[in-house]
């Protein structure tokens, strides 16, 4: 497909529900990457499209909460980058090697302005995801590699390795254990350098700590510095997959709207009240929770069994 506006490249992430006669419904724009009105087209010819419905029993039931990456290539395009951007690139890296985040994100904001091509643009993320990490901002260094997952085949081998690394390092950190296993099927030789050694440990932990059963806690934070590329179009949300089917919040500093579970089969949501504990019915099939709220708020979510 092509962007013909602004002759650029990018991606727009789209979720919606596939009713039982396969059409396309409540089409909602989660993140959209480079210049043009992408959302406005691929919104419009999705609910044009047929979808063979999902079906229980033998029977079509409507299918929620699908999420679909559409990209927009310009024919013929580059397939790389462009001199200029490789020169910010490793402008990029070395300040990074340098500890200097701030100075990196400036540079990384130039190269965004002059990127055209999807190429540029997954390095440009990757390097921002690290430069959170190294500022210590690790809620939106996840936030940025969750988005280059979609999109890592853009990235040469040892990017890929060191972004894969990354990301599991950093979902080790927050105990976010879907991330972690996600990561960690991704990185071929895993445990084959003695850097990986850290990073095999506290993943076996973990499972260990989700196969016993015990309830454990994950800090989340309503990210704020939010770029259209990392947060979705409508209010900012912290995102978690739970492990088990039984959630609450506790330790809520700021001030939290509502918690929404959005789950194949249905879509539930209420307000974000502390101490309120919420089980989801294993009807509802595979579920991200989302916690809205005021930028900056924070709090921890218990996962457990009940």
């Amino acid at each position: 497909m092509r962007e013909r506006d602004n002759w650029t490249e990018g991606w727009v992430d789209l979720r919606f529900n596939v009713t039982a006669d396969g059409k396309a419904r409540d089409v909602t724009v989660d993140y959209q990457m480079g210049r043009g009105d992408f959302a406005k087209h691929t919104a419009k010819w999705l609910e044009g499209c047929q979808f063979e419905p999902a079906k229980r029993d033998g029977t079509p039931v409507e299918a929620r909460n699908q999420y679909q990456r559409f990209y927009f290539r310009i024919e013929s395009a580059n397939p790389g980058a462009s001199p200029e951007i490789i020169r910010r690139l490793r402008a990029v890296d070395a300040l990074l090697e340098q500890g200097k985040a701030d100075e990196a994100m400036a540079e990384l904001d130039t190269a965004s302005k002059d990127s055209r091509f999807l190429y540029e643009m997954v390095h440009i993320m990757a390097r921002r995801a690290q430069a959170m990490a190294v500022a210590g901002k690790v809620d939106l260094a996840i936030l940025y590699l969750q988005q280059v997952r979609y999109s890592d085949s853009f990235l040469g081998p040892r990017e890929q390795g060191w972004v894969r690394r990354l990301t599991l390092r950093l979902a080790l950190s927050q105990g976010l254990y879907h991330d972690a296993v996600d990561a960690a099927e991704t990185i071929k030789n895993l445990g084959d350098k003695d850097a990986d050694k850290p990073l095999t440990s506290a993943l076996e932990r973990l499972r260990k700590a989700v196969e016993d059963g015990t309830p454990f806690g994950v800090d989340g934070r309503i990210p704020s510095e939010c770029r259209p590329e990392i947060c979705s179009a409508e209010q900012p949300s912290w995102r978690y997959r739970p492990v088990r089917r039984t959630i609450s919040l506790t330790d809520v500093k700021g001030e939290l709207d509502r918690v929404e579970a959005r789950c194949d089969a249905r879509t539930f949501s209420a307000k974000a009240e502390p101490d309120v504990t919420w089980t989801i019915p294993a009807s509802w099939g595979e579920c991200t929770v989302s916690i809205f709220g005021t930028p900056g708020s924070t709090f921890r979510i218990i996962d457990e069994n009940v």
